[in-house]
């Protein structure tokens, strides 16, 4: 019995904010009681309560927060796959080796107008 009747105190207080959170948010006319005597005649004065932004920018982060959040969510699609296919880089790998076979053999044909013998075992170049 006593949480549910705090449970209603809640929520009646949470109305009664919610709702001068709206008329802050919206602003308000109102009338006083003052008096102004003008020319012969008395008027009662009317005043107006300019909008909050403050409570317009909360009523709306909390009612709309999809459109009204304060940061901005970027979607992308990112694609880390950024290697050519398989068949391009075999054929890339093959030009390789082709260039790296005509250097050596070019290689091969100083060595001996030059008179360079390498030894392979030892790892050592004889002249």
């Amino acid at each position: 019995m006593f949480l549910a009747s705090m449970e209603e105190g809640k929520m009646e207080a949470d109305a009664d904010v919610a709702m001068s959170t709206y008329k802050s948010a919206t602003g308000k006319h109102y009338v006083e009681e003052e008096k102004i005597v003008v020319g012969e005649g008395v008027r009662n004065l009317r005043r107006q309560i300019p909008p909050d932004v403050a409570a317009q920018r909360m009523w709306l982060f909390n009612r709309r927060p999809k459109e009204w959040k304060n940061k901005i969510e970027l979607k992308e699609d990112i694609n880390i796959n950024v290697f050519p296919p398989k068949e391009e880089l075999d054929a890339i790998y093959d030009r390789a080796l082709e260039e790296a076979r005509k250097r050596n053999e070019m290689l091969i044909g100083r060595r001996e107008r030059l008179g360079i013998v390498i030894d392979h075992d030892s790892g050592l170049i004889d002249d």
